[in-house]
């Protein structure tokens, strides 16, 4: 698909989403004309201010007053999103509510002797509307509360979360064995250096043997952000920290960022593996290029088989791959654990339900066959700067006997 149908379809999807919700709270509200022509306006400045912002981010254009835009066109993104949601939520309970008095209008009608007048009477016009302005006014209250807490839980320095992965038959010698998991960072428009620094303290703080990275770092060129990711090269781990890429990367210049994580200190793993020695036991380490990486490059196919391959003995075989989809290869293969991100946990309510298409599961420990997996809710966000119900995390994870 060319970048402009691309754009067009883009365009389409959301300026109808927009006219939605403007005719459902603007149109019908029977406002004055001066109010409603404003608020057409907002709404119209809502929908292009991100539209734009995107436009120049897909041609990797950036710039400081750009990113200036881009932290209100993703605000008014998210606080469309929500309007959005809510007014769609209430028209279906409109629609149900309507259809069981016709049904109940239908049947009284249809059972009574008199002229249904007194059935009729179950719908009321005037006490509707005044029902549904309300209504809308509680929409609009509720997006915009929503929108302010959801930037506080954005900005707020991620919390660290504790996991124990349980492993039968796991050495005495990896029994205990710290992994220090971040992933998603995006660091890009709104999320800049003094973030990043604060994510490196966190982590450094942990004093983990591994530290490792499972994708989606940034959201722009090494050009526009080497300063911004620059804390990153303080991190430091016992037995060395680790990079994967996510399908992020390949939209900013994946070789590019590649190259300039191995300046930052990570050992990236490309489909490739690294083994650990720990008290004379071997960990294998391994990471696969994103699930997508082969559109890109066809070098960056998703190859978890070729992932493990390896010479040594290993006594716990562990993949970084960003997306959890990855699982089912990964399990065939035969790793113990896979660490995952991209999902973010959904980031925000009720938006988190589409996070499960395409995915075994988007957050937390779990599962599969005789393979865990963890999933990262992400450290950072993508998009709006809005974190409801899915809350940022650096995750300690320990290896544990069974």
């Amino acid at each position: 698909m060319s970048p402009v149908i691309f754009l067009s379809v883009i365009f389409l999807i959301l300026s109808t989403g927009f006219s939605y919700v403007g005719y459902r709270l603007i149109h019908l509200s029977n406002l004055s004309s001066r109010v409603g022509i404003a608020l057409w306006i907002v709404l119209a400045l809502m929908l292009l201010i991100p539209f734009i912002v995107f436009i120049f981010r897909i041609n990797r254009i950036d710039s400081t007053l750009l990113d200036i835009f881009s932290w209100i066109g993703y605000i008014t993104l998210g606080l469309f999103s929500l309007l959005f949601a809510f007014v769609l939520v209430k028209d279906i309970i409109l629609f149900s509510g309507l259809l069981i008095n016709k049904i109940y209008v239908f049947t009284s009608q249809l059972f009574s002797s008199s002229s249904g007048s007194d059935a009729n009477k179950v719908f009321d016009q005037s006490r509707r509307e005044f029902l549904v302005h309300f209504v809308n006014l509680g929409i609009v209250a509720a997006s915009f509360g929503l929108t302010g807490y959801g930037i506080f839980k954005a900005v707020t320095k991620p919390k660290i979360k504790s996991v124990e992965i349980p492993i039968e038959n796991l050495p005495d010698e990896l029994d205990q064995l710290t992994i220090t998991q971040f992933t998603d960072l995006h660091v890009g428009p709104t999320i800049k250096k003094s973030f990043v620094e604060t994510i490196v303290n966190q982590i450094n703080e942990l004093n983990s043997d591994i530290i490792v990275f499972t994708g989606d770092l940034v959201d722009g060129s090494v050009e526009n952000l080497r300063e911004d990711v620059a804390p990153l090269a303080n991190l430091k781990a016992k037995h060395g920290k680790y990079f994967v890429t996510g399908n992020h990367e390949y939209y900013s210049g994946a070789r590019e960022w590649v190259n300039h994580a191995n300046e930052l200190g990570f050992t990236t793993l490309l489909n490739s593996n690294r083994t650990i020695n720990i008290n004379e036991k071997n960990l294998l380490l391994a990471g696969v290029t994103d699930y997508t990486g082969g559109q890109f490059y066809v070098d960056h196919k998703s190859d978890p088989y070729k992932a493990i391959q390896s010479n040594n003995k290993s006594d716990l075989k562990i993949l970084l791959a960003h997306q959890p989809r990855s699982l089912y290869e990964a399990e065939k293969a035969g790793f113990d654990i896979q660490l995952s991100g991209h999902t973010h946990g959904g980031q925000y309510f009720p938006y988190n339900f589409m996070a499960r298409i395409g995915q075994p599961f988007i957050k937390g420990l779990n599962k599969f066959y005789k393979t865990w997996i963890y999933i990262n809710q992400g450290t950072g966000y993508w998009g709006p700067p809005l974190r409801i119900g899915a809350p940022s995390e650096i995750t300690l994870i320990k290896i544990v006997k069974a």
